[in-house]
Parts: C-alpha cells; structure tokens; sequence
C-alpha cells in the first residue's frame, strides 16, 4: 500500500486501528440493542399503566354515576 501522508503510515498499525474500530463498531452495535430493548420496555410498561389509569376511571366514574343516579 501506499500513502501520501507525510507521516509513515505502516500496514500493520492500520490493520489494528481498523479492528479497534470493528470492535469498538460491535461494542455500540450491542449498547443500541440494549437501549431499544429499554425503550421497548418503558413504552410497555407505560401502556400498562394507561390501561390501569383508564380501568380506574372507569371504575370511579361508575361508582360517581352510581352515587349521582341513587341520589335522584
């Protein structure tokens, strides 16, 4: 190979700049997986409180109509 860097740039030293790189590539590969699936994981569980909030309101607001309704 040759280069037209000032610096004498040798084979070898690139080849392990490129796998630092690959690896360090993996490395975020493998932290943007485990970030999606957290994402994924809060997105779940705040759809598991909606449904709990809108279960409650439902419930209270037949326990209000309930109350409403008897004190006609």
């Amino acid at each position: 190979m040759s280069y037209s860097n000032k610096e004498n740039i040798d084979d070898t030293q690139i080849l392990m700049d490129q796998e630092e790189v690959l690896e360090f590539v993996k490395q975020l590969k493998t932290m943007n997986k485990q970030f999606i699936s957290q994402i994924k994981q809060l997105i779940r569980e705040k759809e598991r409180v909606q449904i709990v909030d809108l279960g409650t309101a439902k419930s209270v607001a037949k326990k209000v109509a309930s109350s409403y309704n008897s004190k006609s």
